[in-house]
């Protein structure tokens, strides 16, 4: 998994790699493997080079069965940071722009599993959870319902009000409530939690951080229309 990870790095690689055997070999890797941390997290990390702005390999990985496979390893190693944080990136970049992923992670039961790492890591898995969640419900509506009735909401607050120092959980976190204030009964969450307060102090932490302005910005307006 290792070298296939290094190897994805080059775009011509990523689709010789998805055109032979790659996908299908790193997710019997993590079939086959799910309780040995080191073997999921090297997968996860080489999923996503191979996914990265890649709507074949997206496909490609979710047809091996590696969302199953991926919401498996990461539920067994709920305790490690690190394997939270790829196998959050991974669901994260298979979500990316792919409503049929999204969906597909949200019927895996893959969303309670990324909220689950945000409340064990907070500092660490706070970026990549808000990305993660960000990501799965930008276009998918079931996704923004499963995120609220998992208790979504307040884990992605309470990681950017804990995390003040940390620019990336403030941006990521505004990236989800971005998308998760479109949905009516997550507005009324959002609102009661002290959402908009926390997006803006987010932003008054960080007046020259583009991304933290941009996204919330875009959550206040989404909010509060």
């Amino acid at each position: 998994c290792w070298a296939l990870k290094n190897l994805s790095l080059n775009e011509a690689n990523k689709k010789r790699i998805a055109g032979g055997r790659g996908p299908r070999l790193i997710v019997e890797a993590l079939r086959n493997y799910p309780v040995h941390a080191g073997i999921v997290e090297e997968a996860c990390g080489c999923i996503r080079k191979l996914v990265w702005g890649n709507a074949e390999n997206q496909n490609r990985v979710a047809q091996e069965g590696g969302i199953e496979a991926i919401i498996t390893g990461m539920t067994a190693h709920v305790h490690k940071a690190s394997v939270q944080q790829q196998c959050g990136l991974a669901l994260g970049d298979l979500a990316w722009s792919n409503e049929t992923n999204q969906a597909r992670i949200g019927r895996a039961g893959g969303i309670p599993p990324i909220i689950a790492g945000i409340h064990a890591h907070p500092t660490h898995s706070g970026t990549q959870g808000g990305l993660a969640l960000g990501n799965l419900a930008s276009l998918c509506v079931a996704n923004r319902k499963i995120v609220a009735s998992a208790g979504g909401i307040p884990a992605i607050l309470k990681s950017m009000k804990t995390n003040l120092q940390y620019p990336g959980v403030q941006e990521y976190g505004c990236w989800a409530l971005r998308h998760l204030a479109l949905d009516a009964e997550c507005k009324v969450i959002i609102l009661r939690e002290g959402g908009a307060g926390i997006i803006r102090q987010g932003m008054q932490e960080y007046p020259n951080r583009a991304g933290v302005q941009d996204q919330g910005n875009a959550a206040l307006k989404n909010l509060l229309s």
